[in-house]
């Protein structure tokens, strides 16, 4: 199933982070994505379930890669 240009937004933000070794609060991905806390967490589970993404010690993992 494809991403959402929101999905594939949050993928990206937290892609870059993990690249970084940080983890993004939800209110900087609230900022840079300009969306509700509740639709990030929403989109997240939604993300974990469809194994894009994986929660490890409270930190999402991007899992695949877009392209």
């Amino acid at each position: 199933m494809q991403l959402s240009d929101f999905e594939r937004k949050l993928v990206t933000i937290l892609k870059h982070n993990n690249k970084k070794g940080k983890v993004p609060s939800i209110r900087e991905l609230e900022v840079r994505s300009g969306h509700s806390s509740d639709e990030i967490q929403k989109s997240v589970n939604d993300l974990i379930n469809r194994n894009w993404i994986e929660e490890n010690n409270g930190e999402w993992i991007v899992k695949n890669k877009l392209f």
